[in-house]
């Protein structure tokens, strides 16, 4: 049996619970080493809002109101993503037409034109209903467009079909293909046949 100093300073329970210490303060300090993300700054937004409110307009007449939870805005492309849920309104020279819900959209701030996805509802304050899962308002011609598949409810009537062209307040509409539908007659038209 060794009873040396030295092997009983190595042995002691004091001793080695400092010894362990050392070692967990040394590994300790190590630095940590992460893997760089290698961005490329044209790639990212310059910048990025909450529950903002963008208007456009056309020869000094506001034409659309949009509200985004979340956009990010690129200089570059002059474009704004909308990524959190968008709702707009659309208005004419006697006021508020429509609204549109969906889940995402890019506003081309050049030109003001805007691309929805996701789930689209443009709720007219008289003509009805649209729902599709995709569409684009184009400012100039103030006309929204689709070559998704369309549901169109009126007062009277529920249309389907395969592309769409119509303005803001779906006034005047026009479904391209597949066109097909329920249509209720007005009691009134029957009184007129009789």
């Amino acid at each position: 049996m060794n009873n040396s100093p030295t092997h009983q300073l190595t042995n002691s329970p004091t001793y080695q619970l400092r010894l362990l210490c050392l070692l967990i303060l040394l590994l300790g300090c190590q630095e940590i080493k992460t893997p760089a993300y290698n961005a490329n700054p044209e790639d990212l937004p310059d910048q990025e809002a909450w529950n903002t409110t963008i208007y456009l307009s056309q020869d000094g007449r506001q034409r659309a109101m949009v509200k985004a939870a979340h956009r990010l805005h690129y200089a570059a492309t002059q474009s704004t993503v909308i990524d959190q849920g968008i709702y707009v309104e659309f208005y004419d020279e006697d006021g508020l037409t429509s609204s549109l819900e969906a889940e995402r959209g890019i506003i081309d701030e050049h030109a003001h034109n805007l691309w929805v996805k996701g789930n689209v509802v443009i709720k007219s304050l008289e003509h009805g209903t649209l729902e599709t899962d995709s569409l684009q308002w184009l400012e100039e011609q103030n006309l929204i467009e689709t070559e998704a598949h369309v549901k169109l409810f009126t007062e009277r009537d529920i249309i389907t079909g395969q592309g769409f062209e119509a303005d803001p307040g779906l006034k005047n509409w026009t479904i391209h293909r597949n066109i097909r539908g329920r249509f209720i007659r007005d009691e009134n038209d029957k009184e007129d046949e009789k």
